[in-house]
């Protein structure tokens, strides 16, 4: 049995024993300290070495640090345009990454209270908060430009974040803005159809009216606001379908 030990700013070294009978071994290796990466790779002749996974000494912090550098990236990136103070996305990003250092920090210097629940528990927050953010920011894209494309990669990025529209207010207002950009988008598109000439002018004014009210109430902070307005689109929308007959 061998296991190598490497330190956390440090070069690997190996340390060797042998096993009993049912396969129990005992190694000695240099005294452990938080942080060291240990892995224990088990070999017999004529048959493939068996390794383990890489198991961290104390409290590993190295994928929260990987989700503090991704959420770091991402505010430098946004700039001016990062706002905690009045999108509640960039709040909750802002806020879940301001822990998850803090929670870096006290993992890293051997905080008794910090354990390995409280350091997954801060990625698991940070993830859901840069969910979040790539979600919000798809969801512009697909305002300025609602492709099919746009529209497909916000709903993937909006289904991407932990959760339900049920528990989590935050999901839930981005996808009744992305619901109103589709409305808004299945509304232009029946304008454009041949038979809308055929079509009484006050029902078609009232869909070009609701399409107006819907595009200035997408920015809205009120949900109440953009749920109402997908359903105006929606109701224009059912009364130019209507069939008529003529008499």
């Amino acid at each position: 049995v061998t296991v190598t030990v490497t330190p956390k700013d440090g070069e690997p070294k190996t340390f060797t024993g042998n096993t009993d009978g049912k396969g129990n071994y005992k190694v000695t290796t240099d005294t452990l300290v938080d942080g060291d990466k240990v892995v224990v790779t088990a070999s017999e002749p004529g048959k493939a070495d068996n390794t383990s996974d890489e198991k961290v000494v104390g409290v590993d912090t190295s994928k929260l640090k990987e989700s503090i550098d991704k959420a770091d990236k991402i505010v430098a990136e946004d700039g001016t345009n990062f706002k905690p103070d009045t999108n509640p996305v960039d709040k909750a990003l802002k806020d879940a990454l301001d822990n998850g250092k803090k929670v870096k920090e006290a993992g890293d210097n051997g905080d008794p209270n910090t354990d390995q629940t409280v350091v997954d528990n801060a990625k698991k927050e940070l993830d859901k908060a840069i969910a979040q953010k790539e979600a919000d920011k798809a969801v512009d894209q697909a305002k300025v430009d609602p492709s099919d494309q746009n529209i497909n990669d916000a709903q993937d990025k909006i289904n991407n974040i932990p959760g339900t529209v049920d528990d989590n207010p935050i999901k839930k207002d981005l996808q009744d803005k992305l619901d109103l950009i589709k409305k808004i988008k299945e509304g232009e598109e029946r304008l454009k159809q041949d038979d809308i000439k055929d079509k009484p002018p006050k029902d078609v004014q009232d869909l070009k009216d609701a399409i107006d009210k819907g595009k200035k109430a997408i920015d809205s902070k009120d949900s109440k606001t953009v749920t109402e307005a997908t359903k105006a689109i929606e109701k224009a929308i059912d009364q130019i379908n209507k069939e008529r007959i003529q008499v």
